[in-house]
């Protein structure tokens, strides 16, 4: 029941964000993606004002403030929702075909999101389990960790899972990465109605919404996607402000872009060419003084959102890393595995790489190919560039954990997979006429996407799973790709529906064959042509699928299962809770890639002091009741205590041991 109110609580206030800012000059499809971003805005906001204050219970007040808000703004504007509701009406009349086919997805992934247990990597080391070490320490500082990844990044969008996990169930916990899905779908066709039609606009959101690697990202738990749905928010703002200088306008986007950074530290590199090229285009049509004096004149609120600003922007995170580990974004030793540094020719080489990546038809064109000739596709292009570009370019720009190993993936998984066929046929194309042929407008949005993937190729160094980081650039381009579409003259009519029912097969493909969260195969196997039997179909969704793997959602613990597999597949999670006694202290003994998530959310009754080999040498033994070590065998010895193994891990798939420190016993030199 608090899953199902948490949820409503989310509905209930992007509804009221959607309705708040609304008015008749505005599409409903930018007011309701608009209201989205905001309320994660808020939401965000106020978990970290409750953190950094010491009183997370205090959101509970702001949130209970908020929805008093919200239902008195429904009240009041009530008529808005019935117009809503008879414009989509309309729209579904027009196009019922295509919102009929376009249900069936997204209620599926609306479910994925919902009932399914998380499954990202990442999230299980870093971005849930970051949120679980908050709540226990009350604090968004974290000093003692597995990861540096813990404690130095921004905490704006994971922070947002606060409201399920609070209650220690994930639940639910998929839906910001869904409704930040959604954001994108309607924020893209507010952006492209205002250069081209109506039908034009509807083909090009398909084409983003059905681009694999943000399909598989919609239901995950990573943030890459909220910063892409975040960037659509700025570039909606930004249009309305060129239309007409507002006071709501300058300070949605001013929390839009710092709410970006809080989502993550890549988004810095949408802020510089954005500002850049946005920013020439309001000076052109505002000069410097009118802009002063909506300031001047406006000084309580822009004094008032400075609180707000330095908040999100994450400012007081960066002191306190800088202060800690010796960098704003952390030690420099942790920095330096993701600097690229090799200057112009790592940047070059980046680009390069990428670009294959981008040629990306699919695992079942893979498939599909080599059933006739015997070759894959994939193969094919990482012939091509071994041949011809890896003498060349070397391992310049890769990072040294990778080198020299340049693979190209079509993997159905949102850490591996690309964009599709339409990504390199229609998005980059797109992008590129839009610089060349746009208006003024259209030319700066195009030019910041591309001095985004620019800035990613030179800082960043290429590594296996950075296709997530371009879901920015990819998601954020549905614009550019009507505009070039609108610009073929022949057989147009016939392209645009080629595009858009080619995009919905596309989308039900990739719900189907999420590596992670399958539809036909067990979660983690690879696609091969034996799935692609039908009169297999029915015995695979029934039998080998995440939902029968997973009994509908109900067994949250599947992927910790699998991932700590041992003893004929009994959990060492539930070994675990049933062995230690309530309100215990454990030291938590973990590796750089550990899944410590699931044992802090499976004992809510227990003390978890996480420590890292490398990054907390000084730990006292008469501080714990037990010793637990995750992916690390137990050598930990400077606990010069009697030791008593309790549960030995060693046979595990990772290896790991409980011990109980009987800590009691005299210690020499103590």
């Amino acid at each position: 029941m608090i899953v199902v109110i948490s949820i409503l609580e989310i509905l209930l206030l992007c509804l009221g964000a959607s309705v708040l800012i609304y008015r008749t000059q505005l599409r409903i499809s930018e007011a309701l993606s608009s209201g989205i971003i905001i309320t994660f805005i808020t939401l965000s906001l106020i978990f970290q004002t409750a953190f950094l204050l010491g009183q997370p219970n205090l959101a509970f007040a702001l949130e209970g403030v908020l929805i008093i808000i919200s239902l008195f703004i429904l009240k009041k504007r009530s008529k808005y929702l019935i117009y809503f509701y008879q414009r989509f009406k309309n729209f579904s009349s027009q196009y019922k075909l295509i919102v009929g086919l376009l249900s069936i997805p997204w209620t599926y992934l609306g479910l994925q999101a919902v009932l399914l247990p998380p499954a990202n990597w990442d999230s299980m080391t870093y971005n849930l389990a970051r949120v679980m070490l908050f709540q226990q320490e009350k604090s968004l500082y974290l000093t003692e960790i597995t990861t540096h990844r813990q404690a130095v990044f921004p905490v704006g969008s994971d922070i947002l899972h606060h409201i399920f996990l609070r209650f220690y169930t994930d639940y639910g916990i998929g839906i910001f990465s869904f409704l930040a899905y959604v954001s994108i779908g309607l924020g893209t066709y507010a952006l492209c109605r205002r250069y081209t039609s109506s039908q034009i606009s509807l083909m090009a959101t398909l084409v983003i919404i059905s681009l694999p690697e943000v399909v598989y990202q919609s239901t995950s738990t990573k943030n890459d996607i909220i910063t892409a749905a975040t960037a659509i928010f700025c570039f909606l703002t930004v249009h309305r402000l060129l239309e007409k200088l507002t006071l709501t306008d300058v300070i949605l986007l001013t929390l839009g872009l710092a709410f970006g950074i809080s989502a993550k530290t890549s988004f810095l590199g949408f802020i510089l060419p954005f500002s850049l090229f946005f920013g020439l285009l309001l000076l052109k049509k505002y000069k410097v003084g009118v802009l002063i004096k909506l300031i001047a004149d406006n000084s309580l609120p822009f004094i008032l959102l400075i609180i707000p600003i330095v908040i999100l922007s994450q400012l007081w995170l960066f002191i306190h890393n800088h202060y800690f580990w010796g960098g704003w974004s952390g030690a420099e030793t942790f920095t330096s595995i993701h600097k690229q540094s090799d200057g112009l020719k790592g940047a070059v080489a980046n680009l390069v790489r990428y670009v294959f990546q981008s040629v990306h038809f699919l695992k079942l064109g893979d498939i599909l190919f080599e059933s006739i000739s015997g070759l894959t596709l994939s193969n094919t292009l990482q012939n091509t560039y071994d041949s011809w570009l890896q003498p060349l370019l070397g391992d310049a720009g890769i990072g040294k954990d990778f080198t020299p190993a340049f693979n190209i993936l079509w993997t159905p998984h949102e850490d591996l997979s690309w964009f599709g066929p339409f990504g390199f046929l229609l998005v980059i194309p797109g992008i590129i006429y839009s610089i060349l042929r746009g208006k003024k407008s259209l030319q700066a949005l195009s030019l910041t996407l591309m001095g985004y993937a620019v800035i990613l190729c030179y800082k960043v160094v290429w590594m296996p799973w950075n296709g997530r980081f371009f879901s920015l650039f990819f998601a954020a381009s549905g614009v550019c790709v009507a505009y070039f579409i609108e610009s073929v003259k022949f057989k147009r009519k016939f392209l645009i529906k080629s595009i858009s029912y080619a995009s919905i097969l596309i989308l039900f493909l990739s719900c189907a064959v999420n590596e992670s969260k399958p539809l036909n195969i067990i979660p983690n196997q690879t696609l091969t042509g034996s799935h692609l039997i039908p009169l297999k179909w029915a015995h695979n969704i029934m039998h080998e699928s995440i939902w029968a793997k997973t009994n509908w959602g109900r067994n949250r613990l599947y992927y910790a299962e699998n991932h700590y597999f041992y003893r004929d597949k009994n959990s060492r999670l539930l070994d675990f809770k049933d062995t230690i006694p309530p309100e215990s202290n454990i030291v938590l003994v973990a590796g750089e890639d550990s899944w410590i998530y699931h044992y802090l959310l499976s004992n809510p009754d227990q003390k978890f002091t996480p420590v890292s080999l490398l990054l907390n040498p000084d730990v006292n033994p008469l501080d714990f009741d037990y010793l637990l070590c995750i992916d690390e065998e137990c050598r930990y010895r400077k606990f010069n205590v009697n030791e008593n193994t309790l549960l030995d891990l060693i046979s595990s798939t990772q290896p790991g041991e409980l011990i109980e420190l009987k800590h009691r016993v005299k210690i020499e030199g103590n």
